[in-house]
């Protein structure tokens, strides 16, 4: 749990906000009225199988001014505004990192999921995401929220 415990600081952090991509840092005006959906995290298991800790946030798909965003939203209301979105056969993903730390979200009819890369390797892509290229060495369902 301690390990999620850190990255929600990071993203949540002011210092953060200088080392955050694919994402904004939320601020007071960031709201959740509209949310198309709300999804939550309860446990993650790592890549050996094991359950490790929440997140302890809850995200919402919001529509943004130039599509849809992803609003990673801690307990105090701040959070991360995630805009590196992109479309494939397993639904819409979302994408955001802090040094060699990343989350992925990729959100689909049939379900939804958050993956978690450490010391992860990316590459840009010609549409302009940047996007893991390494296996997730956590993996945390989400459930849709009431």
């Amino acid at each position: 749990m301690k390990k999620y415990c850190w990255v929600l600081l990071a993203l949540t952090s002011g210092c953060a906000s200088m080392f955050l991509h694919g994402a904004r840092m939320a601020d007071g005006s960031t709201t959740v009225n509209g949310a198309a959906a709300t999804y939550d995290v309860a446990v993650c298991t790592n890549a050996n199988g094991q359950p490790e800790g929440s997140p302890g946030a809850r995200y919402f798909l919001l529509a943004g001014q130039t599509g849809p965003e992803l609003f990673e939203r801690s307990n105090d209301g701040s959070g991360a505004v995630i805009t590196n979105r992109w479309q494939d056969q397993r639904g819409d993903h979302y994408f955001a990192w802090v040094g060699g730390n990343g989350w992925e979200y990729i959100l689909a009819p049939n379900g939804a999921v958050r993956l978690v890369y450490q010391g992860f390797n990316g590459q840009s892509f010609p549409d302009g995401t940047y996007r893991p290229v390494t296996q997730p060495t956590a993996t945390c369902p989400m459930t849709r929220a009431g």
